[in-house]
C-alpha cells in the first residue's frame, strides 16, 4: 500500500493520476483509496472485478470520468456481480477491457456486460460455448480485436462467420476448443459481415513427437511439437486474405 500512496504522490496526487494498478486485495488499500477521488484515470488493473460490486465504500471506483481501458484477474462470476459491473457509470465508455470470468454457467451469462458497448479490444477468458455465441447477438459496432479463451467449440466460429462486425481486423482463438476443421471451415466461408477482418491466431500441434524429460534428464513421456508459424499459414491461410497474428501477441501470455 505504501508503494501505491508513494506513486500517487510522485504523479502529483490522485487528481493528476492516469493508470492506476491495484495489488492483490488489501483491505487496508481500499480504505485509504476510498477517500480519493481520481479524474484523470483511463486505465484501471485490479486483481479481480469482485471489488466493482462491492459495498459503497468503493465510490471512488465509479467517479472515473475518463476511464478508457479496465483490467482484472480470475474472477468468480455471480448476477449480482454483472449487473452491478453493466450499472457503472463509465462501463459503456470502455474501449479495452481484458476480463477473466469463472463458473460463468452459473449465470444468466454476460449479456448486461455488453449492450451498448463502445468496445474496441475484447480479451476474454473463460466464456464457455453459450458465452462465446452471446457475444454474436450484441453490435460490437467499434470491436477491432477480439480474443477468447476457454471451451468455445467450432460453434462459436460457425456463428461468427455469419456475424456483423465491421471493424474487426484481428481474431484470436489459440486458447480455446475451437478444431483444426472449425478454422478451415471459418476460413473458406463467405464472412461478408466481416470485411475487415484480416488476421487470425491459431495454434496446433504437429505430427513430430517430442520427448519429455524430467529435471534430472529422465524421460518421463512423450508430445507432440506445436506447428511452426510457416506450417500454420501453409496449412490453414493459404490461397485466403487472412494471416496468422504472431506468437508475441499471443493472449493470455
Amino acid at each position: 500500500m505504501e508503494a501505491i500512496l508513494e506513486r500517487i504522490e510522485r504523479d502529483g496526487g490522485a487528481a493528476q493520476v492516469r493508470r492506476l494498478w491495484m495489488p492483490p486485495e488489501d483491505p487496508a488499500a481500499f480504505a485509504v483509496l476510498s477517500g480519493m477521488r481520481f479524474p484523470l484515470v483511463e486505465e484501471l488493473v485490479l486483481p479481480s472485478a469482485f471489488v466493482l460490486g462491492g459495498p459503497g465504500r468503493e465510490t471512488w471506483l465509479r467517479e472515473m470520468p475518463r476511464l478508457r481501458r479496465v483490467t482484472f484477474g480470475f474472477t468468480m462470476a455471480d448476477d449480482g456481480l454483472i449487473a452491478a459491473m453493466a450499472a457503472l457509470p463509465w462501463w459503456r465508455q470502455l474501449t479495452f477491457l481484458d476480463a477473466k470470468f469463472g463458473q460463468l454457467q452459473k449465470t444468466g451469462g454476460l449479456g448486461a456486460l455488453w449492450e451498448g458497448t463502445a468496445l474496441e479490444e475484447l480479451r476474454l477468458c473463460y466464456p464457455g460455448a453459450a458465452d462465446a455465441r452471446c457475444l454474436l447477438g450484441f453490435p460490437f459496432a467499434r470491436l477491432r480485436l477480439l480474443a477468447l479463451c476457454g471451451e468455445t467449440g467450432d460453434a462459436f466460429l460457425e456463428g461468427l462467420a455469419g456475424a456483423s462486425l465491421p471493424f474487426l481486423e484481428d481474431l484470436d482463438v489459440r486458447a480455446t476448443s475451437v478444431s483444426a476443421a472449425g478454422v478451415r471451415a471459418f476460413v473458406a466461408a463467405p464472412r461478408a459481415g466481416l470485411p475487415r477482418l484480416r488476421r487470425m491466431g491459431i495454434a496446433f500441434a504437429s505430427d513430430r513427437e517430442e520427448p519429455y524429460h524430467d529435471w534430472n534428464g529422465a524421460l518421463v513421456g512423450s508430445g507432440y511439437e506445436p506447428m511452426t508459424s510457416g506450417e500454420l499459414e501453409g496449412a490453414f491461410f493459404a490461397g485466403s486474405s487472412l494471416r496468422l497474428m504472431p506468437e508475441i501477441e499471443r493472449w493470455p501470455k
